[in-house]
């Protein structure tokens, strides 16, 4: 599982390094969920990064991760650590939550040293981002992290409140950082090695019904929470929302990256996942310009799904595994003679019936731990 952790950390990481809009909206309607970002009227390049993920644990619960980075300017990359930074964020939410020692208060913790760890092992200090997260599981209160100055608001209402504390003097002390400019650089980010010291709590408001996630590019335009509250809580629904606050930015000027996630807590409705991750590792990514599927046969027989909590998986039950993962195998095995089969013709044809050497099998072997299906969806237009 350990290998499969830093292939999904690879393949994250890749596809947030993709080729995008410089504006992306992006509404995950069975969530009651959004996430935007922007470039600005300034920067050449986009250097926040964002998603909204689904999963479930070992046991088939369902849980819901935002996350939001933001490359650190005048340091290097900013776009690759606020890439790496989430890859390697949820990669390890992905682990834990496939394991049962794991407190699930500690998930988003342990995923930030990952995450400080991945970046400062691929740039050795010269380059970071900020990172804050938050995290939904049944029956647990809404856990929520934060590194750098990214902020992560609550809303009821019109009313927004800032839960995060950003990590400069401005906002360790409560001063006015648009009065003392020198007062708001980062003390500490993701990728700074040793001495991190996340800030993780909990949120237990039932009067809260929405979370709202966003970096310096959005929240700069209003220093005052009651102007953002105000938009916020007059938007129709998430995907608005965040469009309004992107738009804003621009309007405003546009002197920075802008990106936010919109998380509704209202009840929502049960999900097809559950059969499915029962025999398979199953996480879907949304992040502003579209989204991404991944599905591994990670499971060991411990994490199997038992009939009784703490007992032996019963032979029906992985029998059933054995079954799907055959029918899996099979599939994909199909898939490859026939590509296979159909390239041969193809080079038969060009080399006018010379012989070819032997092409050697490169298949995986049957037991290594790879993910087995990647499934990436275009956006499409808002």
């Amino acid at each position: 599982m350990m290998l499969e952790r830093f292939l999904i950390q690879n393949q994250l990481t890749s596809w947030l390094m993709r080729r995008t809009p410089s504006t992306g909206v992006r509404r995950v309607i069975h969530l009651a969920a959004a996430v935007a970002s922007e470039t600005g009227n300034v920067r050449t390049e986009n250097q926040d990064r964002a998603v909204i993920v689904r999963g479930r644990d070992s046991k088939g619960n369902e849980y819901t991760l935002a996350i939001v980075s933001d490359g650190i300017g005048g340091m290097h990359d900013g776009a690759g650590c606020a890439a790496t930074a989430i890859g390697a964020f949820v990669s390890m939410i992905e682990w834990q939550s496939k394991k049962n020692d794991t407190e699930i208060s500690n998930w988003l913790y342990n995923s930030s040293i990952a995450a400080n760890d991945a970046v400062y092992e691929k740039y050795n200090g010269k380059g970071g981002a900020t990172l804050i997260s938050v995290l939904i599981y049944p029956d647990h209160p809404i856990y929520w992290l934060s590194i750098g100055d990214s902020r992560i608001y609550s809303s009821s209402g019109i009313t927004l409140k800032q839960i995060s504390v950003d990590d400069t003097i401005a906002g360790q002390l409560g001063k006015n950082e648009y009065l003392y400019p020198e007062q708001s650089k980062l003390l500490q980010f993701v990728g700074m090695g040793s001495d991190l010291e996340p800030h993780t709590s909990i949120i237990e408001d039932e009067s809260i019904n929405s979370l709202v996630l966003t970096t310096d590019g959005v929240h700069y335009i209003a220093p005052s929470p009651n102007w953002l509250g105000k938009i916020i809580g007059n938007s129709l629904d998430s995907g608005s929302c965040v469009k309004k606050l992107v738009d804003l930015a621009m309007w405003c000027g546009g002197q920075d990256n802008a990106t936010v996630v919109m998380l509704s807590l209202q009840p929502k409705p049960e999900s097809s996942l559950k059969v499915l991750s029962m025999l398979y590792s199953y996480i879907e990514v949304w992040d502003p310009f579209g989204e991404i599927q991944i599905i591994s046969n990670i499971h060991s027989n411990a994490d199997v799904p038992c009939k009784k909590e703490g007992s032996t998986p019963t032979p029906e039950i992985l029998k059933e595994k054995q079954s799907s993962d055959n029918e899996y195998n099979a599939k994909i095995n199909s898939a490859k003679n026939s590509k296979n089969i159909k390239n041969s013709k193809n080079t038969s044809k060009k080399t006018k019936n010379k012989s070819m050497p032997k092409k050697e099998n490169v298949d995986s072997e049957p037991n290594e731990v790879i993910p087995q299906l990647h499934i990436e969806f275009p956006s499409k237009e808002d």
